[in-house]
């Protein structure tokens, strides 16, 4: 079979640039961690902290008034600051791609966000938006944690 196909006109088609031009100039590990790195923080902080207070507060039939390990409370914060750092982090990484990547296709910010052109830059900026979302919603929960006894007594 012929490698190279003609139209139905007859003529070669136009070769298409490729959709992530500068993809070359950032590691796999860097891009996916700034894009994902705050969601599954988030995910793990929840995860661990939900499980401790679970444990600890109801940890047969009845729920008890205070926990059956009094610090609680600090380490569902230190879990949330950990989680916080690592939003930050990814929130840096991804900046860090974005400023490799962001002439990889014309047009500005607003272009990117309507046609999602550079497919490594999108991600980066993904990536920017999604760490700072997660961090702020990190913050908060840990307000929470801070502010409210850990099993409502």
């Amino acid at each position: 079979m012929n490698a190279t196909r003609h139209s139905q006109a007859g003529a070669l088609p136009e070769q298409q640039p490729h959709p992530s031009p500068h993809r070359h100039r950032v590691r796999r590990l860097a891009l996916w961690f700034g894009l994902l790195g705050a969601p599954v923080a988030w995910s793990l902080q929840e995860l661990i902290n939900v499980s401790l207070a679970g444990q600890a507060c109801f940890p047969r039939d009845t729920p008890l008034a205070m926990p059956l390990f009094e610090h609680l409370s600090r380490i569902s914060v230190g879990v949330a600051a950990v989680a916080f750092v690592v939003c930050v982090v990814a929130g840096v990484v991804a900046y860090a791609v974005w400023q490799k990547t962001r002439n990889e296709k014309p047009g500005d910010a607003h272009q990117l966000l309507g046609s999602g052109d550079g497919r490594t830059r999108f991600m980066a900026m993904a990536g920017m938006m999604t760490s700072g979302l997660f961090a702020i919603g990190i913050a908060l929960a840990a307000l929470n944690l801070a502010a409210i006894s850990p099993c409502g007594g």
